[in-house]
């Protein structure tokens, strides 16, 4: 969608700038690549009828630019070896979580039982936040000054040199310390999380420079000192976004989150679960629960740090550390020493070399390797991501019907003998709903003059529409429905124009007159057994369509069209050749459930002036 050209002036025909890239659709001008596409898609040997009826008219003109070559899956990564092993201190009470102070440089260690956050420069143990930091809590008049620090656990460090800290104790806090000029923290602050997380113990924090901060934990500790616990062990990750509003990407019974990190793009976050040893990674620009895992199963893993290139240093308690690249699902044994209690790792860039927490000896060891494990590109995004409930309906081939509009975005399935992107990997990156059938009238006296005979479409991104400013950009979509008579409804393009609602004002606001693709896919759900449902609005500029497709049982597949005069049709969609195969429709997209990205709240105005400020550094000034 785009906006419309000023009075007087021609309108130009914009050229298809639509690429592929890390297997993500970039398409500034999404609406030519639709007039583009419906030539095309029943130029298959097996339409209906070689020239419509009503021929439609010449879409304008386009010129399709080449797409960028995609860069092939990165080889497998080189075996890494130890080269040296030493002690940098010890003598430090339960050593936990590592971060390098980015001002400074110098190593910072969360001491859990000695209830301290510790800086440790050339041997030398300074505290930086310790039972006497005041620590306050926000209200909506004032600053009450507050407990002071329990069990830290988790550390980091934003960009400019703030610390944050969760604490592994049930009912923990999210603190936040504001940084002296001098490198001190003389004070810090409770950022409140929204819900009622007092059974929850924090094990681990995130933070980016745009003030997105993921924490993760569990509440197993406050079922080992209950006199009647739960049922059955939770674990929780959450996530707030740059805007102040707070979600919950995971809440899982049966596991204990151990620790969450952002990927070096901050568009993804890596997790493991010290119940179940599960590793993985999941997707934070979609709100839908599209992620991925590796095979190798760790035990009791602690802390999983995500590398600039996108691999992954795993510690597993019992005293070993893993490098796992999730681009080719492998984990390297680095490091492993009996005796130890490791709970995280790190890699210093300034040294070249790996730094461990040996919880049990009071020590933080440094590793050296034969390599620099931290370089190349970022293997993450090499990474499979898969509706997490439900395995996706995606032939191993892209079927034709599919595979001439993906032509036009510069991905080639069809002169391609070996394409350097296979299908399914594509999908795993795109999400995507297209179908290939034949439409069955199930009323047959109902009497339509000329029934529909052919259905073909395909959604990109679906349910995904971001509006900035006076922009909004929908789903990319096509559509086609061939009637016996050889009349077609095609996507068109009509220029409407738009109104935004904002409620807190209760007020709406023009939009500039904007091009919207109709059919319009306005909302699309698949069930956890892949049963999707789709709507299409024609807005009275055609019919409205709703469909149902079962993959598991394709006779069950339907679709209603609903005509502005009221008049409605009913078919059901079969195979479009004798024998039903998984290539007439792809379905690779889940919907959220109820359990997976909740929001948690939207904050007050007020309160998003506050997440503001700790954005950009603002320093607590406490009132004691």
């Amino acid at each position: 969608m785009g906006r419309r050209p000023a009075s007087g002036r021609e309108r130009k025909p914009r050229r298809l700038q639509s690429k592929l890239s890390n297997f993500v659709i970039f398409a500034p001008a999404p609406v030519i690549l639709l007039l583009a596409m419906l030539p095309v898609l029943f130029s298959n040997q097996d339409q209906l009828a070689s020239e419509p009826v009503n021929t439609p008219r010449t879409p304008p003109r386009v010129t399709i630019r080449k797409a960028p070559r995609i860069a092939p899956r990165p080889a497998a990564l080189e075996p890494v070896q130890v080269t040296g092993i030493r002690t940098e201190t010890d003598g430090l009470a339960s050593p936990d979580e590592l971060a390098i102070d980015p001002i400074s440089g110098s190593l910072t260690v969360s001491e859990e039982t000695a209830n301290r956050i510790t800086r440790i420069s050339d041997g030398i143990h300074t505290t930086i936040v310790s039972a006497q930091t005041a620590i306050y809590r926000r209200t909506d008049t004032d600053l009450v000054r507050d407990v002071p620090i329990r069990s830290p656990e988790g550390i980091c460090y934003q960009p400019d040199g703030t610390l944050y800290v969760v604490e592994d104790i049930p009912g923990g806090r999210l603190l936040r310390f504001s940084r002296h000029d001098v490198g001190e923290f003389p004070v810090g602050e409770v950022i409140d999380i929204p819900g009622n997380w007092q059974r929850h113990a924090w094990e681990s924090v995130a933070v980016s420079a745009m003030g997105e901060i993921l924490i993760a934990g569990s509440d197993v500790e406050a079922m080992s000192g209950e006199d009647s616990p739960a049922a059955f062990p939770s674990g929780a990750i959450l996530f707030r976004d740059s805007n102040g509003d707070w979600w919950i990407p995971y809440q899982r019974l049966f596991s204990s989150f151990s620790s969450v990190a952002f990927s070096a793009d901050k568009r993804r976050a890596v997790y493991s679960c010290e119940l179940t040893g599960e590793v993985g990674w999941f997707d934070l620009q979609t709100r839908q629960p599209l992620g991925g895992t590796v095979s190798f199963s760790a035990k009791s893993p602690e802390c999983a740090t995500v590398l600039p290139n996108g691999t992954i240093l795993l510690t597993e308690e019992p005293g070993s550390v893993y490098l796992i690249d999730p681009a080719s699902n492998q984990a390297q044994l680095i490091f492993h020493e009996e005796g130890n209690t490791i709970e995280s790792a790190i890699w210093d860039p300034v040294s070249s070399e790996i730094v461990i927490s040996d919880d049990h000896n009071g020590r933080i060891l440094r590793v050296s390797v034969n390599r620099d494990i931290a370089e190349g590109p970022d293997r993450l995004a090499w990474a499979p991501f898969q509706p997490l409930f439900r395995a996706p309906d995606v032939p191993e081939e892209c079927p034709l019907y599919l595979a001439r509009v993906l032509a036009l975005g510069g991905l080639d399935y069809i002169n391609a003998p070996r394409p350097e992107v296979s299908f399914r990997e594509f999908t795993s990156r795109v999400p995507l709903i297209a179908a290939d059938a034949r439409l069955t009238p199930m009323e047959p006296s109902a009497g339509v003059s000329d029934p529909g005979v052919r259905l073909q479409f395909v959604v990109f991104n679906p349910n995904q529409v971001t509006i900035l400013g006076n922009e909004v950009s929908m789903p990319l979509a096509g559509f086609i429905l061939k009637r016996a008579s050889g009349r077609e409804v095609k996507t068109k393009i009509v220029s409407l124009a738009a109104k935004v609602t904002a409620f807190e004002e209760a007020s709406f606001h023009d939009m500039d007159k904007a091009d919207l693709v109709l059919p319009h896919p306005a909302t699309i759900g698949v069930s956890p057994s892949g049963i999707t449902t789709i709507q299409f609005l024609g807005l009275n500029e055609t019919p409205d369509y709703s469909l149902v497709l079962n993959p598991r049982r394709p006779s069950d597949s339907y679709i209603v069209v609903y005509h502005p005069d009221g008049g409605t049709e009913h078919y059901l969609l079969t195979p479009p050749h004798e024998s039903f195969n998984e290539s007439n429709w792809v379905i690779a997209y889940s919907g959220a459930r109820l359990e997976e990205w909740q929001e948690l709240s939207v904050l007050s105005r007020e309160q998003a002036m506050s997440v503001h400020e700790e954005t950009v550094g603002v320093r607590l000034q406490p009132k004691i």
